[in-house]
């Protein structure tokens, strides 16, 4: 990837990351997810101290966990963009392993810019190709 040699991945700091990654979600159109929202394992990716994209990991009480929330900092260059998401999908696979998890399961735009990374990262298009996702919000 362009500038891999230079990427490097760290846990995420909510003190330190969290307004810069509701600005990346505004960035693209997508309202900022709540820090109460986001579980505890959060990756992000860093190129010479540039922030790129990052990735939270949610558990499960199974052998699954649920990769979701990826996002990327819009102003950041589109090739070192591409490369750090892919670089960051191989490293929260790793993490989630590391947690003892066998499988990942996320949700994906069905032809999205997304979904051709995640198989060309050893994901499968087998469980479901058409899907609404939807949130409610209990109270």
């Amino acid at each position: 990837y362009v500038g891999a040699p230079k990427m490097k991945v760290r846990y995420v700091d909510f003190a330190e990351d969290y307004n810069d990654l509701c600005e990346w979600w505004i960035q693209w159109d997508w309202p900022a997810v709540p820090v109460d929202s986001l579980p505890n394992t959060g990756l992000i990716v860093e190129n010479e101290g540039v922030k790129i994209c990052a990735a939270f990991i949610y558990r499960t009480d199974s052998d699954i966990c649920s990769p979701e929330w990826y996002i990327s900092n819009k102003e950041a260059p589109r090739e070192l963009r591409k490369g750090a998401i892919e670089f960051l999908i191989e490293a929260v696979a790793k993490e989630a392993k590391a947690q003892g998890f066998k499988k990942m399961f996320m949700s994906v735009e069905p032809n999205g810019p997304l979904l051709d990374k995640l198989l060309g990262n050893g994901f499968d298009k087998r469980v479901e190709t058409k899907m609404v996702n939807m949130v409610k919000v209990l109270e």
